[in-house]
């Protein structure tokens, strides 16, 4: 599975792929340009395969940026995930340490009732939900 950091990347470069197919389509149309074939039949066709690689260029552009767009919000996923895993462990690691220490209260006041009460037992921290599938952590 990708990381976040792959996901990064990729976004980066499907949008810079887009770009290309941008001006790729800048570079087409401007090397049919004002004068350039001009009359009879070649014009024609020529004009006609420009529009067509116009309108394939634009709409792979515009996919490019789709992928780009999902590739980042993937990434945001994979970062909202490591957060709350990094959360969860933080708090497990406290719950475990209040754990003792109740365990230590608890112990002081069965051998002397006069001891502080211990209190309730802590509360485990409750795992995060499981992320997608394609989130690699």
């Amino acid at each position: 599975m990708p990381t976040e950091a792959q996901f990064e990347e990729a976004k980066t470069r499907f949008f810079a792929a887009a770009d290309d197919a941008d001006d790729l389509l800048g570079q087409t149309r401007r090397a049919n340009g004002l004068g350039a074939l001009r009359g009879g039949k070649l014009t024609g066709d020529v004009d006609r395969f420009v529009d067509v690689t116009g309108r394939q260029l634009g709409s792979v552009a515009g996919d490019l940026r789709e992928l780009a767009r999902e590739c980042r919000r993937r990434a945001e996923e994979c970062r909202q995930a490591a957060a709350a895993l990094a959360d969860f462990n933080r708090a497990n690691e406290a719950y475990r340490r209040d754990v003792l220490e109740h365990e230590v209260a608890s112990a002081a006041f069965a051998d002397d009732p006069t001891a502080p009460e211990p209190g309730d037992p802590p509360t485990r921290p409750q795992r995060p939900p499981p992320p997608p599938p394609y989130v690699d952590l």
